[in-house]
């Protein structure tokens, strides 16, 4: 349940996207910096999600700093 935002946030985005004329191909031309801090933010996620972890918290404390640095560091692509 937890990745219901990042659904509710895709779906959202893409409606806006095609509202404002954009194609989809277009997103084929977009290159992210550091993807590998988006895949430490989804794996720790779903870590904490999934499995009895002894430390859930720093889990997820991780999983949000490669998140916000994913994010501060694609922010050119706005």
């Amino acid at each position: 349940m937890a990745f219901a935002p990042l659904v509710l946030a895709i779906v959202i985005g893409t409606v806006v996207g095609f509202a404002r004329r954009g194609r989809l191909a277009a997103l084929a031309g977009v290159r992210v910096v550091s993807p590998v801090l988006f895949a430490v933010a989804v794996v720790c996620g779903l870590a904490v999600d999934r499995f009895d972890l002894p430390a859930p918290a720093w889990i997820a404390v991780a999983g949000l700093a490669a998140a916000l640095a994913f994010t501060l560091r694609n922010l050119r692509l706005v």
